[in-house]
């Protein structure tokens, strides 16, 4: 190696290179990543530990929709609520649990946490302690999440 090169930062530059080239052959697109979002993607692809465990999780879970899941709120269209609303209905035959919280794209049920996401799905997370963390991949039914 060249003085100065860090060879185990150039490794994952390489593999990280070659990951998004693959991706871009099969998908014929690439999104744009922020500097953020790129350094979440490298961290779960690599094992990179830079303290965003719970960004990781997401991302490994949604990839930037999960991300975006995690990190923002939003207030999604009316008749996606309430088509959501009548999936959970159908689901608890129309007897919603005590405690269902509901403010923009998330609802609250407990210690579970369903938010909507900006790609028609729903995330799942669980708290931990004083912070929600992603549980699990997203459905289109958010009924399927409970269960």
């Amino acid at each position: 190696p060249a003085p100065g090169v860090d060879v185990a930062a150039l490794e994952v530059l390489a593999a990280s290179a070659a990951s998004r080239a693959r991706d871009l052959l099969v998908s014929g697109r690439l999104p744009a990543l922020t500097e953020h979002q790129d350094r979440v993607r490298m961290s779960a692809a690599f094992g990179l530990d830079l303290g965003l465990d719970a960004q990781v999780a997401a991302w490994r879970h949604g990839g930037p929709a999960g991300l975006e899941a995690l990190e923002t709120a939003w207030t999604p269209a009316r008749q996606d609520l309430a088509r959501a609303r009548a999936m959970l209905d159908a689901a608890w035959e129309g007897e919603p649990p005590a405690g269902v919280e509901s403010a923009r794209n998330r609802w609250t049920i407990g210690d579970r946490q369903l938010r909507y996401g900006r790609d028609g799905r729903w995330y799942p997370f669980e708290r931990r302690g004083d912070t929600w963390w992603p549980a699990g991949p997203p459905a289109r039914d958010p009924a399927a999440l409970l269960g």
